[in-house]
């Protein structure tokens, strides 16, 4: 693993948690506001970004956090973004390269885009 940035924006105290054999490339980045549980054998790709929370739109200043799971063999593709809303990641996923992330994504999915949407 290198050049992680593993970070507590907002001073949550969540906790990130990796699975045996993951492969976390290069300038990915993992905001630990909540818990992030990431299985085994998941790969995140380059230029990744994770977040586990949001800015309230009525009040800017307040935030809302959410703990994320990420299931075994999981596929990120690189410069995707997970935004807060996603709170799970079924196993076997795959996230195609871009994509912005705005809900769960069901096991052994196929999603991409902005937002991802369900290829198969």
């Amino acid at each position: 693993m290198s050049e992680i940035e593993i970070i507590d924006r907002h001073q949550g105290g969540g906790q990130a948690r990796f699975g045996k054999r993951c492969h976390i490339s290069r300038r990915v980045s993992i905001d630990t506001t909540a818990d992030v549980t990431i299985g085994d054998l998941v790969i995140i790709s380059e230029d990744v970004t994770i977040y586990t929370h949001d800015h309230l739109i009525d009040e800017p200043l307040k935030i809302k956090s959410s703990p994320l799971i990420i299931g075994n063999g999981v596929y990120i593709g690189a410069k995707s973004v997970i935004l807060a809303n996603c709170n799970h990641i079924g196993a076997k996923a795959f996230i195609g390269a871009g994509s912005i992330v705005t809900k769960n994504v069901e096991a052994d999915k196929v999603v991409a885009g902005n937002p991802a949407r369900e290829l198969r």
